[in-house]
């Protein structure tokens, strides 16, 4: 399913100026603004990568310190004790504390269905599942916590903080392309926003194998994006992902979502939606 999403300014292929589409300075100016936001978020992601890479630098040089160690070994009773020096194991960094960023925030809401709760449909969600990309009411957002932490990672968009790889998470994810693939599956939500708002009953979807499918691809997605270097956009990333694969099936196998993949491969978890998920 091709993305309906914000996107770069894309560009005219004619032969002459006959053939071109007649002007429309609005829609000029629209895709101006579109490719100025998403330059701005590729810098603010960028700046967040580099963050990220020098805090976790500066703590591996903090841990390889030798300190001395209170153990003491004894010869011999003739010999004084000695002090042995060694290395203590390297605590666990302190997390970076990065807020999500004003670009992408902006280009989060512009992708479809982002501006309703993925599963009631209240306006203006300020919550999200990273693991899904999809954006949640203050209440669905409590609901989601309860399912815990590896079927639905919950945080606040303008409250928590953030790491460069679940912001692309959420820029390459969407609430209308999460609800696409339930609904490909039969898996529809209420529409009745009250009665879903009071319902587990679409809760259900996020435990079946289709959701551990689609969060497993989405995650792998995203770390594909954060190594492919700035960030191009949804239809970039696409295209990406659609170039690595074809470069597989050169080499005489088939591929899969999952990026480096064939199509021999047994996936235990979820077989029967390798070919329905769209990212």
């Amino acid at each position: 399913m091709p993305p309906r999403c914000i996107s770069p300014m894309s560009s005219t292929n004619s032969s002459s100026p006959s053939s071109s589409p007649p002007y429309n300075g609005r829609k000029l100016k629209k895709d101006d603004a579109v490719s100025s936001m998403l330059q701005k978020a590729s810098q603010e992601l960028e700046h967040m990568r580099q963050l990220e890479k020098n805090h976790s630098q500066h703590h591996q040089q903090s841990a390889s310190i030798p300190t001395i160690s209170s153990t003491k070994s004894i010869l011999d009773s003739s010999m004084c004790s000695l002090t042995a020096v060694t290395t203590s194991p390297p605590a666990a960094a302190a997390p970076l504390s990065q807020r999500f960023p004003p670009a992408c925030r902006e280009i989060l809401y512009d992708i479809p269905g982002n501006l309703r709760c993925v599963d009631c449909q209240a306006l203006n969600p300020q919550w999200a599942s990273v693991t899904y990309g999809v954006l949640l009411c203050l209440r669905c957002s409590g609901r989601h916590r309860g399912l815990g932490v590896k079927k639905s990672f919950v945080r606040s968009i303008d409250m928590d903080s953030w790491t460069q790889t679940q912001v692309l998470a959420m820029l390459e994810g969407g609430n209308a392309q999460l609800n696409s693939f339930f609904h490909r599956h039969e898996m529809l939500h209420h529409q009745n926003t009250a009665l879903a708002a009071n319902s587990d009953d679409d809760l259900h979807r996020y435990q079946t194998n289709a959701a551990l499918f689609y969060r497993k691809n989405l995650a792998s997605h995203a770390d594909m994006v954060r190594e492919a270097g700035l960030y191009g956009g949804r239809e970039e990333s696409r295209r990406v992902r659609a170039s690595e694969a074809g470069g597989v099936r050169e080499k005489g196998k088939g591929t899969t979502m999952g990026r480096g993949r064939s199509a021999g491969d047994k996936d235990t978890a979820a077989p029967s939606y390798r070919s329905s998920v769209s990212m």
